[in-house]
């Protein structure tokens, strides 16, 4: 299912479980403890992508390194950027205004670095004549 053609938003149905599930977690646990579970997601991330591309010290074992495992991974780490969000006092409008401002940052990087402009379409970016 797809929370977000279910007509409930990804960021309220995290914030929604977590509220249920640990109700009071805003104003009884720590950040850090939060921060400490996003480090940890984010370790994650980077094991399953270096292995799957033939580094670490194990050998390749497809019961712990994969790409659905990678994947995995990644929502969790975004899952626990959106509790620290929250549990730092931002919205999800919050959040989302600050990638438009960090996106913004970006481009101006990448067009006086190459001299390449870049458009906005559709919320994606892409160089011109490409």
């Amino acid at each position: 299912m797809n929370p977000l053609s279910s007509g409930m938003k990804a960021w309220d149905n995290v914030v929604t479980l977590q509220d249920k599930m640990h109700p009071g977690w805003r104003t009884e646990k720590p950040r850090t403890l939060f921060v400490t579970g996003l480090a940890s997601e984010v370790g994650g991330v980077c094991d399953q992508a270096t292995h799957l591309d033939g580094g670490g010290s194990r050998l390749l074992d497809p019961e712990k390194w994969s790409e659905a495992k990678l994947l995995h991974d990644l929502v969790d780490t975004w899952v626990m950027i959106v509790l620290v969000a929250e549990r730092s006092g931002f919205t999800e409008t919050d959040f989302w205004a600050e990638w438009l401002e960090v996106r913004s940052e970006l481009i101006e990087r990448i067009q006086a670095r190459n001299g390449n402009t870049v458009s906005i379409i559709n919320g994606g970016e892409r160089k011109n004549g490409s």
